[in-house]
């Protein structure tokens, strides 16, 4: 019987043995590769440095990253035309591109609206001037003078919904806007990719390793699927309900939102589905925001279709880009916002 024993507890003792093998086998070469990601991933940003240069760690975790006050971002030419100079974007003291107001104190009699959103209402490959906020505030004071209407932009590159709300929640409520304007693009369904990079740098993984693998596969789905429904069917209820506390926390100030939705270019003449004969490619996944907008009573405002009855090929309102539109593109936006908010600025 004393044989019986010691003899189980010794394969007992030889079994673990085995998987603790096992196991170290397989852990060590995943801590490895955890390790090399890491020094790659900290190499690449050191490499990248001038890059986030004008960007800085927001203080707040809902927004993650902000722009660095009196910060100087140059733009990458997209144009492909030789010895076309880059564009320059220009930062105020509160690390917003606008104009450098000393206070955040509405002057008065002026009606106050606040651009927020990405890249796109950033101003992202534009100039200063060029940019559809200031254009929108030209044919304002055309109209009314130049101290009746001020637009300010809010614009953050790579910014999603959910960091949009925050940010109108912590900030642009203390520049007492009339209204607010959301520039919403249907890549803020997208949390990951959409942001260029800046969520990855910000917001670190608990391993790099399972990050990786996962990003390896999302591009598999997205085809499966098409990019905008795969990133809609993975975050769409998340950003719906930010809307809706964005709407209720706007109501409780009577502050009134519009939700303006930016089109999808083509990055060249040669998509023929994207021209005015044809319906618009991404109608379905379009449709789906104004439903849930009317849904909940959130005004919008259509930009594609206006857009398309201007310039049938909407290739010429971007140099190459399929999200970001040119300085003819940001005219035109503006022109169709001013339309379709003027009346609420008599």
């Amino acid at each position: 019987m004393a044989e019986s024993r010691t003899s189980n507890v010794q394969w007992d003792r030889g079994h673990l043995a085995k998987r603790l093998l096992i196991l170290i086998g397989i852990a060590l070469p995943l801590l490895v590769m955890e390790a090399v990601f890491r020094i790659r991933i900290v190499q690449q940003e050191i490499g990248e440095s001038g890059l986030n240069r004008s960007v800085i760690l927001s203080p707040n975790p809902a927004l993650m990253w902000e722009y660095r006050p009196y910060a100087e971002r140059k733009y990458e030419d997209a144009s492909g035309v030789a010895g076309r100079p880059h564009k320059v974007a220009h930062f105020n003291r509160w690390g917003f591109r606008d104009f450098d107001y000393p206070t955040r104190e509405k002057p008065e009699g002026v009606f106050r609206v606040a651009f927020v959103g990405d890249s796109v209402t950033e101003g992202l490959g534009v100039s200063d001037s060029e940019v559809f906020v200031r254009k929108f505030e030209e044919l304002a004071q055309n109209e009314f003078g130049p101290d009746h209407v001020q637009s300010l932009n809010f614009g953050v590159d790579g910014y999603n919904t959910i960091q949009v709300s925050a940010l109108v929640q912590t900030k642009v409520k203390d520049y007492s806007p009339d209204l607010i304007i959301y520039a919403f693009h249907l890549n803020d369904f997208d949390f990951d990719d959409a942001s260029g990079g800046l969520i990855d740098h910000f917001r670190r993984p608990r391993s790099y390793v399972l990050d990786w693998l996962r990003k390896k596969l999302r591009p598999v789905r997205r085809v499966d699927e098409g990019y905008y429904d795969y990133e809609f069917r993975l975050n769409g209820d998340m950003v719906f309900a930010e809307l809706l506390n964005l709407q209720r926390f706007l109501q409780q100030r009577d502050i009134p939102m519009v939700v303006a939705v930016l089109p999808i270019f083509p990055e060249n003449s040669d998509h023929k589905e994207y021209s005015a004969r044809s319906p618009y490619p991404l109608q379905e996944a379009q449709a789906r925001v104004f439903h849930f907008l009317d849904e909940h009573g959130i005004a919008k405002i259509d930009l594609v279709d206006p857009l398309r009855e201007q310039v049938p090929d909407l290739s010429q309102l971007t140099d190459g880009d399929s999200w970001h539109p040119n300085a003819a593109g940001h005219r035109l936006i503006a022109q169709v916002l001013w339309a379709s908010t003027r009346s609420r600025m008599r």
